[in-house]
């Protein structure tokens, strides 16, 4: 049965590898298209002015359809690779309403406030591309906001009674947080995670490339159960780096993580 798991959970970490370098490989994509449409969109917007009306719809159809599907495809990968970050969706908001009101302030800096008809045409087509990665966002936004309600009402909750109650027995430390933090995950284990740097940093041991999985150090300081300051910042200077080790056995451990 344990052999049997262990090709599973090989098995599942393996696609979610796949996956991982998928969505990378879309995310710098689509970034590039997206960068590369509203370029030219903004380039159609300059030229409006003398080129024809057929000119600029030419253009409009040529990229626009293109640069709202790389903001869909950008925005979802992006937050896919980064899911758990508190400032994500925030950004993601931020770089949306820098396009959908491109109408406002690029006539400002390009042409001192004059618009043309066709010039127009070109800026809505740039708003439109914010407009769906807006969307994006918003779900970001919400999603994240539920889930943090909801691990709050129940995990929060759970975690100042076993704190501070009186008489309540600790319940099986296990958790299962979809698309959570390495220490909301079922491998992480109680007794490890109040000792270690990265859980009271508030970071991620993928985003660190140190965890209990691949560097004993994490592992010896709970056994010797060595203190860890409660203030993130603190505790993410106690973050054991290994620079002994070289690139390929970190890469190597790393694939071999659950």
């Amino acid at each position: 049965m344990a052999g049997r798991r262990d090709n599973e959970i090989g098995v599942t970490a393996g696609a979610l590898g796949v996956l991982d370098t998928i969505a990378r490989y879309a995310m710098g994509l689509a970034a590039l298209v997206l960068l590369g449409c509203v370029g030219m969109l903004v380039f159609t917007y300059q030229v409006g002015s003398t080129g024809t009306a057929e000119q600029v719809s030419r253009n409009v159809q040529l990229f626009g359809g293109p640069a709202v599907l790389a903001a869909v495809v950008f925005g979802a990968t992006i937050a896919y690779l980064n899911w758990g970050e508190e400032i994500l969706g925030v950004l993601l908001l931020i770089g949306a309403g820098a396009l959908v009101f491109a109408p406002s302030y690029l006539p400002l800096i390009f042409s001192g406030g004059s618009q043309t008809p066709n010039g127009t045409e070109a800026l809505n087509a740039v708003s439109q591309a914010g407009i769906f990665l807006g969307i994006v966002a918003v779900i970001v936004l919400v999603v994240d906001g539920v889930t943090r309600i909801r691990d709050r009402a129940v995990l929060g909750a759970k975690a100042d009674q076993l704190k501070f109650g009186k008489g309540i027995q600790e319940e099986r430390d296990v958790q299962n947080v979809f698309l959570g933090k390495c220490w909301q995950l079922p491998y992480c284990r109680k007794f490890v995670r109040e000792k270690c740097p990265i859980y009271h940093a508030k970071r991620t041991c993928w985003k660190e490339r140190v965890g209990c999985m691949c560097e004993e150090t994490v592992i010896r300081n709970a056994m010797q159960n060595k203190a860890v300051p409660k203030d993130p910042v603190a505790a993410a200077k106690m973050i054991p780096y290994n620079n002994r080790l070289p690139l390929a056995q970190k890469k190597e451990r790393c694939a071999q993580c659950v």
